[in-house]
This record gives C-alpha cells, sequence and structure tokens, in this order.
C-alpha cells in the first residue's frame, strides 16, 4: 500500500534528534536508580530468604529503554512455583510492606497485588511478585513471562533501536495511547519495544502505522498467517504473538479507539512533524473560552464510594460512560459526545455534550405512543394528555401524543441505573467556569481543550495560538 502521507524527511529528522536529546536519561539519572534498586533490594531479601525467592530488575531501566524523569524500577520478587498464585495472595503484601515499612507505601492491584514506592518526581518502584519459571508456557500470571521479555528485548535491540523505543514511548505519551492499564487501553513499554524490533526505527514504526488498516495484525514471525491470528484472537484490534509466547497476544490491551488515535497521530506526525506530539501544548484561552460558551454540555461529577484498584475503578468508569450514553439514548435524547477524566486523586468528571435545543429549553418533546383507539385504555391517555396541557392524534388505528421530557429527570434516571460497586453517579456540576479550573494541572487543561475543541493537542496550535489557560 502507497503512503497516505507525504514525508517531511528533513524537518522529521530535526525533530526526533532535539526530543531523544531531552528525554534520554544521564548516567548520573541511571546511576541512581540502580542505587534505589540496591537498597530496596537488601530491604527485602531477608524477609523472602526463607523461600529461597530471587529479586530482580525488570523493566525500561534495566532494558536501557527508560526516559529520563521518567525513571521506573520494575522490582521483581520470583517465588518458587511450588508455593503457587495462593501463597502470594496471602504472604506476598504482608512480608513486603513489613519490609518496607519505612517508605510511603502504596498497595495497588493487577492480577495480584503489588506495592508501589514514590522516592521523588523521577523514580517510582514497583514491588511486584511473580511465580519462578523455567518456560514462559509454564505461566499462570502475566508477571511471570516478565524475566522473558527482558532478557528476549536485551537480545534483539542495539543502542540506535534503544534510543528509538525512547522516542515512540514518549510520542505515544504525547497522543495519549501509552499504557495497557484499562485507564488507556493502549501500548504497554513491551509492546513498544516490539514494534521497534520489527520495523527497525521510530520513523519506521511511524510510517508503518500511519498505512494500517483495523484489525491490524503483525509478527516477528514472518510465516505467521495473518488469517489464521485473526481466528485465534477473533475480538482482538490489534494482534501482535507476544515472540515469548506465541498463545499470547502482547497487544490484547490496545483498544480500537486507541489504535485508531495512534494511526491518525502518525499520519499527521509525518506530514507536519513537531515537538507538540511529544509534548502536549495548552489550548487557547479565547478559543476554550467561546467554545465553552457555544456548546451544550454537563459537567458531571462521579463519587468514589469505596476504595478499590485504579484499574478496577477506571473498569467501572468506562461501562459508567457507556451506561449513561445509552440511557441518553434509550429516553429519547441525542448525546453528541461523552468522555471521562479522572486523576487517581479526585473525584472523577463526567463530561458529556448535547444538541444545543436541550440546555435552552432544559426539556425535549417525546412522542409517546398510546393504546390502539378500541382498548379500554384509549380514554385513560386521553385523559393523562389533555390533564398534562398536551394534545394527542391519531396515526391509523392507535393514539400517539407528546410529552416533555426534562433533563433534571433524565440525570435522576441516570442516577439510578448507574450504581455500580465503587462509584456513583452523578452529581450535575452547575458552574461550568468551575468545571474549567476544576483540577489545576497540565494533564486535566489538555483533556479540557480536547474535549471542547474536538482537537487532539498535538494540532491545538492550527486552531489558535497558545496562551495561559489560567483565569477562565
Amino acid at each position: 500500500m502507497s503512503s497516505l502521507v507525504s514525508i517531511n524527511e528533513e524537518k522529521i529528522i530535526y525533530v526526533v534528534n532535539k526530543v531523544l536529546n531531552s528525554i534520554k536519561p544521564s548516567k548520573e539519572e541511571i546511576k541512581r536508580a540502580y542505587e534505589v534498586y540496591e537498597v530496596l533490594k537488601g530491604d527485602l531479601e531477608p524477609y523472602f530468604s526463607d523461600i529461597n525467592a530471587n529479586i530482580q530488575l525488570h523493566g525500561s531501566v534495566e532494558k536501557d529503554t527508560a526516559l529520563s524523569k521518567d525513571l521506573d524500577l520494575d522490582i521483581f520478587v520470583l517465588i518458587p512455583k511450588s508455593l503457587g498464585r495462593e501463597w502470594i495472595r496471602k504472604e506476598f503484601i504482608k512480608r513486603a510492606k513489613e519490609a518496607l515499612k519505612k517508605y510511603d507505601i502504596e498497595e495497588r492491584y493487577a492480577e495480584h497485588p503489588y506495592l508501589r514506592i514514590r522516592f521523588n518526581e523521577s523514580i517510582e518502584a514497583d514491588i511486584v511478585p511473580a511465580l519462578k519459571i523455567d518456560d514462559p508456557k509454564e505461566s499462570i500470571t502475566v508477571a511471570d513471562r516478565t524475566p522473558f521479555h527482558t532478557q528476549y528485548v536485551k537480545s534483539r535491540l542495539n543502542q540506535e533501536m534503544r534510543d528509538s523505543v525512547r522516542l515512540l514511548k514518549k510520542f505515544m505519551k504525547g497522543v495519549r495511547v501509552y499504557g495497557a492499564e484499562v485507564k488507556v487501553g493502549g501500548f504497554s513499554g513491551y509492546l513498544s519495544e516490539l514494534l521497534v524490533i520489527k520495523y527497525g526505527s521510530f520513523i519506521e514504526v511511524l510510517k508503518e502505522a500511519s498505512k494500517w488498516r483495523i484489525p491490524v495484525v503483525v509478527s516477528l514471525d514472518e510465516k505467521e498467517d495473518p488469517y489464521t491470528l485473526r481466528k485465534i484472537f477473533p475480538d482482538a484490534s490489534f494482534i501482535f504473538p507476544d515472540p515469548v509466547d506465541p498463545r499470547r497476544n502482547a497487544a490484547a490491551a490496545v483498544r480500537e479507539e486507541t489504535l485508531s488515535r495512534f494511526i491518525l497521530a502518525s499520519r499527521a506526525f509525518l506530514e507536519d512533524p513537531s515537538e507538540d506530539f511529544f509534548y502536549p501544548p495548552e489550548p487557547s484561552t479565547d478559543l476554550v473560552k467561546k467554545r465553552s460558551r457555544e456548546l451544550c454540555y454537563l459537567p458531571l461529577k462521579v463519587e468514589i464510594t469505596k476504595r478499590d484498584s485504579p484499574d478496577n475503578i477506571w473498569g467501572q468508569l468506562h461501562r459508567l460512560k457507556r451506561r449513561v450514553f445509552n440511557t441518553l439514548i434509550s429516553e429519547g435524547y441525542e448525546p453528541l459526545y461523552i468522555d471521562v477524566y479522572w486523576n487517581e486523586k479526585n473525584n472523577p468528571i463526567i463530561y458529556l455534550e448535547l444538541p444545543n435545543e436541550y440546555c435552552e429549553k432544559n426539556f425535549i418533546w417525546r412522542v409517546v405512543e398510546g393504546p390502539p383507539v378500541h382498548s379500554l385504555e384509549s380514554d385513560n391517555f386521553i385523559k393523562k394528555q389533555l390533564d398534562l396541557g398536551e394534545g394527542y392524534w391519531i396515526r391509523e388505528n392507535r393514539i400517539f401524543g407528546r410529552r416533555k421530557k426534562y433533563l433534571d429527570d433524565l440525570l435522576r434516571r441516570v442516577r439510578e441505573l448507574s450504581q455500580l460497586n465503587s462509584i456513583r453517579c452523578c452529581e450535575r456540576i452547575l458552574d461550568k467556569e468551575s468545571f474549567l479550573e476544576y483540577i489545576d494541572d497540565h494533564d486535566y487543561l489538555v483533556w479540557i481543550g480536547e474535549v471542547l475543541l474536538k482537537t487532539p493537542s498535538y494540532q491545538f496550535k492550527k486552531l489558535g495560538s497558545r496562551q495561559e489557560f489560567r483565569g477562565l
């Protein structure tokens, strides 16, 4: 397939080199990260020596694909397979917490609990349990394969390719597609490394991605039949068999919407390269103010009612988003757009956009189908219509009427139908200006710009010059 975009090679190389200089960690940063690892390893070892556990460093620091000022240490405590998952559930967190009690620890959950320690703005450590196995096909949890992933990536990447991985990760972070967690439904660090191994460089990955059609099938095994892979993974938007364990789809977490976003961003970058793809700019104040006045939207605050893992809450937020949207449709409204924001600290926010007439009148007319004219219920239907101050009409042999459907009544209906395990929907934020300044951080401002302007952040400057967002 021919390329869909004209490629500005000279400008791409200029932008890529400039970004790489700013994202490649210094020797001092890497040294400091390894020092932190050795300290934590020393803290953990006495508490796991009786079971002959191995403590190892994995992740981007160990693979030399880490980003400057974003050094995540993946410290794995490999438990003998004979102890099994039940031992991990019952014993791991108890022992690890005791070993690391002098630190500020956050307990998190994936397939099983793990611990997170944040040392400063640059270094964060996850303490992850996994089973010690000899063959990746013996894996019981996703974490069990990690040592094999580390070994494979280190054997396949040279220095130039490791720099390409850094660029690809930073690009994916900038266009909001990086992360296999439920919040994003995007590309893991391992998947970004596999893409560079497959195509050779950051630029080649984008060139290929710009031509992808969903479902996307990519494999490091040239003999692999795409049709067969689609049958093995029928529900996947993106299929990339894990070279360490081909039974597993390394791209299973990637949602179709996130994949589509990456495809469009790849095309846009190749056509008009810019640092904005790596460092999302804030939106124009004037444009956001103007669009906020023009649009009919409801900011809704979601209450977190029970402590739960971020992944579980994000899963519920995505379900809530679909449920609110479908409820609006079933009740006769025509929602235009819905999105959710949560910084994993404050209560989440739902942005719900409707046609302008709903905000102007605060209600819509809903056609109600009544009984056939020969039915004994027809008189009751007619009486109710007249009591409401509305009329009725006959279509063929059936009576119809119209009624006002008020927005606040609908929101009560949404609340009744949308109570999930750890969250409760939804309190209306009446003051739009307070919504615009609800959380004072860069990520929130970028999100606000994207939902109001319906434009990815890397194209904000094409809508207007960058200005300060404060004071709305």
